[in-house]
Order: structure tokens, then C-alpha cells, then sequence
């Protein structure tokens, strides 16, 4: 019995995005989390989970402005532990910072980078986090699962487009859609 997935768009930042309902997408960032935890680093878990709790305010869909206050009530974590919770994200590529002007005086905004969502963007202190995945066939270099995307036919390596034979101990299998003759009915 296979479930049929159905498309829906939303619009993020003016861009449409394409969603499959019933895939795999979420608003929490797993590759970012699946990394952190490979890093033992709670503390900048508890914060990026508490970053997401904040999600869906205002404007913009990737960005979050709760106070280091806030933070720490709902993370449970002192002040230092919070800063250093972000300074972690901040390290990773998971999430940068910028000032605004509110009524109170400067604060915080914080912003999601396309590296939580996407292994490909991750800068090389995340990548390290990630399992191995292969080797790539074309310039032979060992690969880690960041690197390596579905194609048509195999799995490339995102560095120089060759194809990864993957480890025997790996089950990620190609995404090949079968939807294609449900969409032509």
C-alpha cells in the first residue's frame, strides 16, 4: 500500500516553495540537530530548539528575535550557557545575528541559514559531524554524507559532480519518484 503524496506551496520570503506533504520536510531543522548531536553540544541544542519554538512571528519565516532572557527562561539555562549555546549554532553556520533598532534600545535578530535545513551548505566544523558515506569514483576522495546528493542514476558527490559508490553499511537508498505515471492519470 503505497501513500500518495500531494504537492502544496507555500510562499517563504516572496519565493514559492514546493512542499510534498507526506515527505520529509519540517520546520525543525534535523540536519542541524542530527549534527549538534553527533558534536555533544546541548546547550546549543536546547537553544536552537527554543530559536524554532519562536518561528512563524512577523515577515520573515527564518528569522527569530527573542531576548537572551526569554532564552534562558525557557531553555532553563543561565545567561553564559545561552550565549554560549548560540556562539555553537553561530560556529556551525546554523544561525547568524544581526542588530535592529526597537523601542527599547538594540536588539537581536537571529537568523536560520540554509545549512540547518541542507547538509550541502554546511561549513567544514559541521561536515565533520556527519557520517561517512563513500567514496567519490571521479576524484576518489572519501565523502561524508554532507557532501553527497541523489542524481539520477547515483549518488554525486556535490564537490566535482562525480558519482559516490556508497560503504556496504549504508541504507540511504536513491529517491526515485514513482508518482510520475499517478500525475499522468
Amino acid at each position: 500500500m503505497s501513500k500518495k503524496l500531494t504537492v502544496k506551496t507555500i510562499i517563504d520570503d516572496g519565493v514559492p516553495i514546493q512542499i510534498l506533504t507526506g515527505g520529509h520536510y519540517s520546520l525543525f531543522p534535523i540536519p542541524a540537530y542530527n549534527v549538534l548531536v553527533a558534536a555533544d553540544e546541548h546547550k546549543a541544542i536546547r537553544v536552537l530548539t527554543s530559536f524554532v519554538a519562536h518561528m512563524g512571528y512577523g515577515k520573515s519565516s527564518n528569522c527569530v528575535w527573542p531576548s537572551i532572557t526569554l532564552l534562558c527562561k525557557e531553555t532553563a539555562l543561565s545567561r553564559s550557557s545561552v550565549v554560549s549555546g548560540y556562539r555553537t549554532l553561530k560556529e556551525f553556520g546554523f544561525i547568524n545575528m544581526g542588530k535592529y533598532k526597537s523601542k527599547n534600545g538594540w536588539a537581536n535578530r537571529y537568523y536560520f541559514q540554509p545549512s540547518c535545513y541542507h547538509t550541502q551548505f554546511m561549513n567544514k566544523k559541521a561536515i565533520a559531524f556527519t557520517s561517512v558515506f563513500g567514496q567519490c569514483e571521479a576524484c576518489n576522495k572519501i565523502v561524508r554524507d554532507a557532501e553527497v546528493g541523489s542524481g539520477l542514476e547515483a549518488f554525486v558527490h556535490y564537490g566535482c559532480g562525480g558519482n559516490v559508490r556508497k560503504l556496504g553499511r549504508v541504507t540511504r537508498e536513491l529517491y526515485i519518484p514513482d508518482a510520475v505515471d499517478d500525475q499522468a492519470s
